[in-house]
């Protein structure tokens, strides 16, 4: 009898299936790997996951390699471990404006990306049909040693996501951001179950 029929054929979940076929930088590997099956194949043409792959990819050029070891060793200082790069923006004036009070972040930053990841929420769409779920999110300057809570939400009108509230208003304060500081974000998550978005600034930098 052939024992491989005995065997039961289980699939690799979509999330992990995701994780992996994003991080294949090699276009040809990419192509291979999707050849598999119907199944990756469609995930692989699926357009949330072409932008989700470009946002690594491109975190990777943007960020060397000794600045994103260093950005790790402090991330595991503040007690936050695998965290991931998820985008970087040179920030306007109403960024960091005290009586505007939010970080404004465009829709195509976020789609696909990790921070919809860590916050599915952010996506739901309630009974009026409108994004309108409202996440807390622990934002922390490992350099500075600065952490604020924060709240993050979808804004249906603009279609952007914001990073609002006091606590964003004091990390700016705390941290002294500034205009035309490029910022680089990475989230992850602490043992307790927090959910974390860690900036790394590169002062007057401007992209």
């Amino acid at each position: 009898m052939d024992l491989s029929a005995k065997i039961k054929r289980t699939e690799l979940p979509e999330d992990l299936v995701l994780e992996v076929l994003t991080r294949v930088a090699n276009a040809a590997a990419l192509v291979r790997c999707a050849t598999a099956c119907k199944r990756w194949r469609a995930l692989a043409a699926n357009p949330s996951f072409v932008r989700r792959r470009h946002q690594v990819l491109m975190g990777r050029a943007l960020v060397a390699d000794p600045i994103r070891r260093r950005h790790q060793v402090l991330m595991a200082v503040v007690s936050v471990y695998d965290g991931e790069w998820a985008l970087c923006k040179v920030l306007r004036h109403s960024d960091v404006d005290p009586t505007q009070n939010r970080l404004l972040l465009t829709t195509w930053m976020g789609q696909g990306g990790p921070i919809l990841m860590l916050f599915p929420e952010l996506e739901q769409v309630g009974d009026n049909g409108m994004q309108n779920e409202v996440v807390e999110a622990v934002l922390i300057d490992a350099e500075w040693g600065v952490e604020k809570l924060a709240t993050v939400r979808y804004m249906n009108a603009n279609m952007t996501y914001r990073i609002i509230g006091r606590g964003w208003r004091e990390f700016v304060r705390d941290c002294r951001i500034s205009h035309g500081d490029r910022v680089d974000i990475y989230v992850g998550r602490r043992d307790t179950g927090e959910r974390c978005l860690l900036f790394f600034n590169s002062k007057g930098a401007q992209g």
